[in-house]
């Protein structure tokens, strides 16, 4: 219900990594939810003031989905974790933890 919800978001590869070092698995999740994996500069042609680079192999990669998407599967994921408890409360007074 939020207005950014309409457009495509993008998780950039360390954005990817470092989700999935949190909370492993849920790339995986994601695509198999139907998330793009986008490779950045895979066959990119650059021309500078001294001439063209070289094509370059992927050197990142973008994920792409709706946020609706991003943020089901990552709630799904945090949830599944035994030692997450999901409380109901309309204001966080403190967060416990390491």
């Amino acid at each position: 219900g939020v207005p950014q919800a309409r457009h495509a978001h993008q998780l950039w590869s360390g954005g990817a990594h470092a989700l999935e070092d949190l909370v492993p698995g849920t790339v995986d999740r994601l695509r198999a939810a139907g998330a793009h994996r986008q490779p950045v500069t895979t066959n990119m042609v650059v021309l500078s003031p001294y001439g063209w680079y070289r094509r370059w192999d992927e050197s990142h990669f973008m994920l792409l989905c709706t946020r609706d998407l991003l943020e089901a599967t990552l709630r799904e994921q945090v949830l599944a974790d035994g030692r997450i408890e999901l409380l109901d409360r309309t204001e966080v007074l403190s967060l416990d933890g390491t």
